[in-house]
């Protein structure tokens, strides 16, 4: 590949410099669009001028990672704002369609959540009737997913008292958006795109999300072939897919030997997903090209996982019982030092990383010769990102100079320790208990105190967080922190890119 355009899913670093960190890693020319042309939480992205972008790009370009929610609803949030019709949506994905006609497509879809708590990215009856809707949707999917009329009637006693139009709108969403997957699912089959990767965005075992995905998954086993896949996921879901595309051009399967800090715990279900742990990295694995081979590994991912079968919060992480960080490090170094590419995808906490891992890794020359970290958010998103790392370093060797390779380990690895460890499990937590009261800030509105609580945030960056990262990588280029969606939930850590050599 020679140059590379890649559309985001919105405009978070999440899912924004994330795969911007990782795109080096190609060896090729890559683009994207100008970031005030994508989607901004609930103001959905400038289609008219996203579509002029990547149409006037794609004749000179070999490949097109893009999310499908942008391309066809505005973003992620815009998928569950929007009032359109299944005729304006079928006109985008025309679009796309011809688009991906012009330029291989690597495309992200997602089947939609049902929110854990919270509505302020969802319609406004959320507000009013969440808990209701949750309990709807729990109830019915458990009811029919196990024959128990009980759980039905309780799923209809829950909505007793919820508008008839608000119910119908929540189905009426879900209904939309299955009809377009499936027919992404039909395009892949037929070889219109390169690779599709549906995923789900956060869950729980049971609900309407549930009855969605059995749909899809059988879909793409009658129909998707090998370049439709279906799995846990959302915000990651293009850095698997640039992944993807490396695999596809090395022409053959990585080779990946997995490891888990409590392998029988690996049945649990973590937070926010639908599946086991262990089904969850066997689709990532399946969806990225890779075989597991323990005989011969040229890649080992390593799981840090929680032990029984619930996992606690990162910022509820004192007190929880030690962990045998000590020797998940060790062991780390080990591998590496045979030459193995080596990737520790921390999921023993949600929403952050497990502190006493990272100061593990800390403590071990050139942070135990890791090659791929992180340790944010659910557990896909963890997962789906140290997968990119390492296989793309993989697909790099060779390609790229070792001094390269290294320079862009740095900042990718910066990063992620900056916003994971630093920020999710270090700071925010700070933030949420001793800076927000003080300065009259609400932790999903920070509103007119966003600058004070920034300044809060960058004075322990600089006094906790920056020394140690800076030993083990060496100057980060960090240059400050932002909120860019006015919350606390999710930080813009801002790199230069002279400090890093890039």
């Amino acid at each position: 590949m020679k140059r590379v355009l890649f559309v985001p899913l919105d405009d978070r670093p999440a899912t924004r410099e994330t795969v911007l960190d990782l795109l080096p890693l190609l060896g090729a020319a890559w683009d994207t669009p100008p970031r005030d042309l994508l989607g901004r939480r609930r103001r959905p992205a400038d289609l008219d001028g996203l579509f002029r972008w990547v149409e006037r790009e794609a004749p000179g370009a070999d490949a097109l990672i893009a999310s499908a929610e942008v391309l066809i609803h505005g973003g992620l949030v815009a998928s569950r704002l929007s009032v359109d019709s299944l005729e304006v949506l079928w006109r985008r994905l025309d679009r796309v369609v011809r688009l991906a006609a012009r330029v291989p497509t690597y495309l992200a879809a997602v089947n939609p959540r049902i929110p854990t708590g919270g509505g302020d990215e969802e319609p406004a009856y959320w507000g009013a009737y969440g808990d209701r809707l949750r309990a709807y949707s729990a109830h019915l999917d458990a009811g029919e997913a196990t024959d128990n009329d009980g759980r039905i009637r309780l799923a209809l006693d829950a909505i007793a008292d919820v508008p008839a139009t608000v119910v119908d709108d929540l189905l009426r969403r879900r209904r939309r958006q299955l009809v377009v997957n499936i027919e992404l699912i039909v395009l892949a089959g037929a070889g219109r795109l390169s690779a599709l990767l549906i995923g789900q965005d956060d869950a729980e075992p049971y609900g309407l999300t549930r009855g969605d995905l059995a749909v899809l998954r059988r879909f793409r086993d009658r129909c998707g072939g090998a370049r439709a896949h279906v799995s846990a996921g959302a915000d990651e879901l293009c850095a698997r897919l640039l992944a993807r595309a490396a695999v596809d051009e090395l022409g053959r399967p990585p080779r990946v030997a997995v490891r888990y800090t409590y392998p029988e715990a690996r049945r649990s279900v973590p937070r926010y997903e639908p599946f086991t742990l262990e089904e969850t990295v066997a689709s990532h694995l399946e969806a990225a090209g890779c075989v597991v081979d323990d005989e011969s590994p040229e890649v080992l991912l390593w799981v840090h996982n929680f032990a029984g079968v619930t996992q606690r919060e990162a910022a509820d992480q004192r007190g929880a019982p030690p962990a045998p960080t000590r020797t998940v490090a060790a062991a780390l170094a080990e591998a590496a030092g045979r030459g193995l590419i080596c990737g520790c995808a921390d999921v023993r906490f949600a929403n952050g990383a497990d502190d006493a891992l990272v100061r593990s890794l800390f403590a071990r020359d050139d942070l135990a010769g890791l090659w791929g970290y992180a340790g944010w958010n659910t557990c896909s998103n963890t997962l789906g990102t140290v997968l990119a790392q390492v296989i793309l370093v993989l697909c790099a060797r060779g390609r790229l100079g070792e001094v390269r390779l290294r320079r862009l380990r740095r900042r990718y690895l910066a990063r992620r320790l900056l916003d994971d460890w630093g920020y999710q499990a270090v700071v925010r937590p700070y933030l949420a208990q001793e800076v927000l009261a003080g300065v009259g800030a609400n932790a999903a509105a920070l509103g007119a105190a966003a600058a004070a609580v920034s300044d809060a945030a960058q004075r322990r960056f600089r006094d906790e967080v920056l020394p140690p990262i800076e030993r083990a990588l060496g100057a980060t280029g960090f240059d400050g922190v932002a909120f860019p969606w006015d919350r606390l939930f999710e930080v813009e850590v801002r790199l230069t890119d002279e400090a890093q050599g890039v």
